[in-house]
């Protein structure tokens, strides 16, 4: 599919996106000459029968949509935490709304950079610095964007899913990959070879579930707005939220990495989903790769299994519905936030422009201060995870594991050295802009741009730890860590976060992650490099046990390490700042960060245990304490 580079024509109808009111207007109610006359009885009756067929209507459309996707049959049969029978009171803690002013700082100095006619010292005359500007400056000012964007998603509505065959399906979902950079069904990423890393595949492609494909809500909720989903009818509304709602409760079942499986195109036919046409098609365009030598990683087979269940039980306009929800929404956000645009498909740009902008003194400082605390910070959590271990072999392992995680607070490496304008020039000679362009266009060519450079990783024939690192822009101010490499990305901003804004979010962040590091699934990792350990002799009973323990009181798999990270942010913060005043409010703070925002029941079961354990009050009454005792084990 081509995407005409000239300026799109306004749209015929203004209003493709909106819906047809459904139902009729009643009528409109007139004066009767007599109260009791015969024409307002009948009337009265009319509307009761009309607002009657209407409750039927939609009781039978709701039955359809559940007959026609197969979603209640399919949800009976996944495994899900079990839900506690607690009596759980959901209102009991306040969620603190996370502050976007420190977040706005940092967009703010790559907007200075990016609308600046001076480049970093050493880029003078960087064409990549210079198609960054000039494509930043058009997101800001084509006023015809938006017009643009409708225009191409309903061209693209036309040219997909005629009908809902697997070969149709697997071609949509690499069409919206490698045309457009929106994931769907599935998250892809190229990451190194976690089974065999001498192989002559030293890179793999990884298939993970996507939660977040056309996801239902209440803060963001895409699926269920009419007007994002271009709706004919409420019979395909019903079914669309249905299947997004099944999609998302597919992903979200915990899944082990002893169940990944490695393939090939020609290995993949046991599973009710046509890989074989997916990877053709993502790697049609990309002439250095050899479609037939690639492989790729499923993380998750089970849901692969499930969903093309679930695929197979729903109609063509309904699965079109869901993609172009997505489609829609993804670029709707790179129209409304140019920065974010420039951050995520141009993060190597984001990095030489953002640390342009700041005090190389003052971050080294930071950096050191935080590198400090941050080797404490890891020391508690040794201490933390140590009431869960059952023997020496197992805090040899662990021990072991958090001395070698690899901790990144810096630039890649190529941009620390003198070749770092010819690297940099290099790594983005792809791109190019012709200034006439509109912003969807050139938008497009970076999400390409961003696509290819991930693929391109397939043909590297060496391995280096920072490899994972290098798409995290320095002006993230999220933490990013990675079991497999076993390493722990703090870019930049984030780091300065311990200065300049949420120090105590900040460590239970890092902190979470470190546990999360040595989990029960961490046994299966090696503690340097990204093989997974396959002669298991370590089986670590007592953390395997504390996880089961969470599950079984819905605590979320993505929340088991919260607790134990709070533990171990509390002591480090105590030893930073050993003053009274300082510690009597720390658990406290804690709790707040504890208690995310949006509030979840799985972070409020956290933040219940903690306030009982650090005698403050709680209006939960329940005893979700079994989960976080104390249990013999050496210190470390």
């Amino acid at each position: 599919m081509s995407v005409n580079e000239g300026s799109y024509q306004k749209l015929q109808n203004e209003d493709t996106l909106s819906t047809v009111s459904f139902y009729p207007p009643l009528p409109k109610q007139k004066s009767p000459s007599t109260p009791r006359s015969w024409a307002w009885i009948a009337l009265f009756i009319t509307v009761i029968l009309v607002l009657l067929l209407k409750v039927a209507f939609l009781g039978y459309v709701e039955y359809y949509a559940h007959q026609k996707t197969g979603v209640v049959a399919e949800l009976e049969k996944l495994k899900f935490n079990p839900v506690s029978d607690f009596d759980f009171d959901e209102s009991c803690f306040s969620a603190k709304p996370t502050s976007s002013n420190y977040e706005d700082n940092v967009a703010e100095l790559l907007h200075k950079a990016l609308v600046s006619s001076e480049n970093p010292k050493g880029f003078n005359g960087s064409v990549p610095l210079s198609v960054a500007k000039i494509s930043y400056k058009t997101c800001l000012h084509d006023n015809q964007k938006r017009w643009d964007l409708d225009e191409m998603i309903e061209t693209v509505n036309e040219h997909i899913l005629e009908n809902s065959t697997m070969e149709e399906i697997a071609n949509t979902v690499a069409l919206f990959w490698s045309h457009f950079n929106v994931e769907t069904f599935f998250k892809f990423s190229v990451k190194p070879n976690f089974y065999d890393p001498e192989s002559e595949n030293r890179f793999l492609i990884y298939v993970e579930p996507n939660a977040d494909f056309a996801h239902e809500g209440t803060i963001n909720p895409p699926v269920l707005d009419k007007k994002v989903l271009n709706l004919r009818g409420r019979r395909n509304f019903q079914q669309a939220r249905l299947v997004s709602q099944s999609i998302k409760k597919l992903a979200e079942i915990p899944v082990d990495s002893s169940d990944w499986q490695v393939l090939s195109v020609d290995t993949a036919t046991g599973f009710d989903f046509d890989f074989k046409t997916l990877f053709k098609v993502i790697l049609q365009d990309q002439e250095k790769i050899n479609y037939e030598h690639v492989k790729f990683v499923i993380t998750n087979p089970e849901y692969v299994q499930n969903l093309g269940l679930l695929l197979r039980t729903t109609s063509a306009p309904v699965l079109k519905e869901l993609f172009m929800a997505q489609l829609q929404t993804s670029f709707q956000a790179d129209f409304d936030d140019c920065v974010n645009a420039i951050n995520k498909y141009l993060p190597q740009v984001a990095n030489v422009l953002y640390m342009d902008k700041l005090n190389d003194t003052e971050v080294r400082l930071i950096r050191q201060n935080f590198i400090t605390v941050f080797d404490l910070l890891t020391r508690f959590v040794k201490n933390a995870v140590a009431p869960y271990l059952s023997n020496e072999a197992e805090v040899t392992f662990i021990r072991d594991r958090l001395d070698r995680l690899g901790l990144s607070t810096e630039v890649p490496d190529y941009l620390q050295m003198d070749v770092a304008r010819v690297e940099f020039d290099k790594r983005h000679k792809g791109i190019s802009v012709t200034p006439s362009s509109s912003w969807l266009v050139q938008l497009l060519r970076f999400r390409r741009f961003d696509v290819s450079a991930q693929l391109e990783f397939l043909t590297i024939s060496e391995v280096l730890r920072d490899m994972a690192i290098l798409n995290i822009p320095q002006t993230s101010t999220k933490i990013t860590y990675s079991r497999m490499g076993n390493w722990l990305a703090v870019p930049v901003a984030a780091m300065m976060r311990y200065e300049y804004s949420d120090r105590i979010d900040l460590l239970l962040e890092i902190a979470t992650e470190l546990v999360r590091s040595v989990d029960s699934d961490s046994f299966k990792w090696a503690s340097y490099g990204v093989r997974r350990v396959t002669n298991k002799t370590l089986t670590p009973e007592g953390l395997i046990m504390h996880e089961k323990c969470f599950a079984k009181h819905s605590v979320a798999q993505i929340d088991y390490p919260v607790y134990a990270a709070a533990n171990a942010t509390f002591n480090t913060l105590v030893v930073v700042d050993p003053s009274p005043f300082a510690s009597g409010n720390l658990a406290n703070d804690i709790l707040e960060a504890i208690v995310t925002y949006p509030k979840t029941i799985s972070r409020e079961r956290i933040a219940t245990a903690w306030a009982v354990r650090n005698n403050m009050e709680s209006c939960n009454t329940i005893d979700v304490l079994n989960c976080f005792r104390e249990v013999p084990g050496s210190p470390i």
